[in-house]
């Protein structure tokens, strides 16, 4: 039986680890507004928390404002670029349906 572990650590695990490894890691978009969002959003979480998340302008307001409420570190013109950021690159207008 301990043969039977051994030969699964030697040849099961280290495949396992280069698969996870070979994944790419989710990245946000590049734009106006990123740097600021990794400065800010990455004291509490990933910024990457957003990716894939759609959310109206004010849906994204009121969630960067709750973020603020909680202790995130912003002023009035850093919320007002992140929630930009956010609507312009994840962001839903159900107008636009």
């Amino acid at each position: 039986m301990i043969r039977l572990y051994a030969i699964f650590a030697v040849a099961v695990v280290p495949v396992m680890g280069a698969a996870a490894t070979a994944q790419s890691p989710v990245q946000l978009a590049a734009g106006p507004g990123q740097t600021t969002v990794v400065a800010v959003c990455s004291g509490c979480h990933a910024p990457t928390l957003v990716v894939g998340r759609r959310q109206t302008k004010v849906e994204w307001k009121k969630m960067v404002e709750s973020m603020v409420d909680r202790g995130a570190q912003a002023d009035d013109a850093q919320v007002a670029e992140i929630v930009d950021y956010l609507f312009a690159n994840y962001g839903y207008d159900p107008a636009a349906k």
